[in-house]
């Protein structure tokens, strides 16, 4: 048997034997009996009985971790993610509770013993349940492109004006009585923290065109120049984002730009040809 295995055995006598008996009524002399392993072996793995029993919690909490981190790997909508998880969290829980008989009472007496594992569960728990929320922000963030572009399009003018006919070095000068002006024109998306990184973004596009040469260097060698062509029958085919748009996403926002999700970057793309998504039906897809 191998160390793993071995070590894992040790904790689900121990596990057994913990509820049954209860913790303060269990020896190690008894955990070495029941695993059939010896006090020399049991010894190898485990200093003391709090070892054993802390051992013993942190395999349960792997267990739930392990729950948890297959609902997230699921193919389904991020809203029905959260709800499942929150339910697995829940009925996981309570198998716990209930397979474990009188354990569970020293658990839930003793929980400062029980503290820094749990803290560690507490911070896997946490960063899973970050990830489906940043997946719902970005598929929302999707939904919310139609009428967002449309909101733009029909202001873009007024932007034009605002911004200084979108001239980067001019916006990467702007300053707080600037931002203020802004916040007070009625025909634009007043919102501060867009107009800060429009700020912001334009600062980094001049160093970007300082760095390459241009932006437009920077950006198309991401496909090596040449553009990419996609054989979509529907519209409804046409992806919101893509591993390459992911991609560029995360390299930007390294870069310190603001507000270039995924799904804003992959409209990003087909907009300046990057990609063409031109479906088989459009009278411009023979022009590919």
């Amino acid at each position: 048997m191998t160390v793993s295995k071995t070590k894992a055995k040790l904790v689900d006598v121990a596990r057994q034997l913990f509820a049954k008996m209860g913790v303060e009524n269990t020896t190690m002399n008894d955990i070495a009996l029941a695993s059939k392993k010896g006090r020399r072996t049991l010894y190898t793995y485990f200093k003391s009985k709090e070892d054993i029993y802390l051992a013993v919690v942190e395999s349960e909490l792997d267990i739930l971790s392990d729950m948890m981190k297959h609902v997230v790997e699921k193919d389904i909508q991020p809203d029905e993610k959260l709800m499942e998880m929150i339910y697995t969290h829940l009925d996981a829980v309570k198998e716990v509770v209930f397979r474990n008989g009188t354990l569970r009472a020293n658990f839930f007496r003793d929980i400062w013993r029980v503290e820094k594992v749990r803290k560690r569960f507490d911070a896997t728990e946490t960063q899973l349940f970050k990830e489906v929320l940043r997946e719902g922000m970005e598929k929302l963030e999707g939904m919310q492109a139609g009428l967002s572009w449309l909101t733009i399009l029909n202001k873009r003018e007024a932007f034009r004006i605002a911004f200084d006919n979108f001239d980067c070095k001019k916006i990467a000068l702007y300053d707080d009585a600037k931002i203020e002006k802004l916040m007070q024109n009625s025909r634009i998306v007043r919102n501060r923290l867009k107009i800060k990184s429009a700020i912001t973004n334009a600062q980094q596009f001049i160093k970007i065109q300082e760095l390459y040469g241009s932006f437009d260097s920077f950006i198309w060698s991401y496909v090596d120049g040449k553009p990419i062509l996609n054989q979509f029958q529907t519209e409804t085919d046409i992806p919101a984002k893509t591993a390459l748009s992911d991609q560029i996403s995360k390299d930007l926002k390294k870069l310190g730009f603001k507000f270039v999700g995924s799904t804003i970057i992959y409209a990003y793309m087909q907009a300046i040809g990057i990609v063409n998504d031109h479906v088989k039906g459009c009278h411009l897809y023979a022009n590919k």
